[in-house]
């Protein structure tokens, strides 16, 4: 898959070393793969949550981050919308619905 940061890079700079770590391996991991449907990502990433209109989200850091993505199966496209702690990401979705 290719991936698609939507990730300032001035807000890469703020996280902590182990977000980085994680989010390093996990897009090393990531770009070998190839998805054709939610399944073939619970297969490789058991704890991954499926959300309607193709939003997945990937722990990271035991549970306690996560990567939020867009996932556009037919362009084998993952576009990462947010990388951080889990309660950040949380506190965003609050402020959107």
């Amino acid at each position: 898959m290719n991936i698609t940061s939507q990730i300032p890079i001035s807000q890469r700079s703020t996280w902590p070393p182990e977000v980085e770590g994680q989010y390093s391996i996990w897009c090393a991991e990531v770009s070998h793969e190839h998805w054709d449907e939610d399944t073939d990502i619970v297969e490789r990433y058991p704890k991954a949550t499926i959300y309607p209109h193709r939003t997945v989200i990937f722990p990271i850091l035991h549970g306690k981050g996560v990567i939020a993505t867009h996932i556009e199966y037919q362009l084998g496209r993952v576009f990462v919308t947010f990388v951080g702690l889990k309660k950040e990401w949380q506190d965003g979705r609050k402020e959107t619905a």
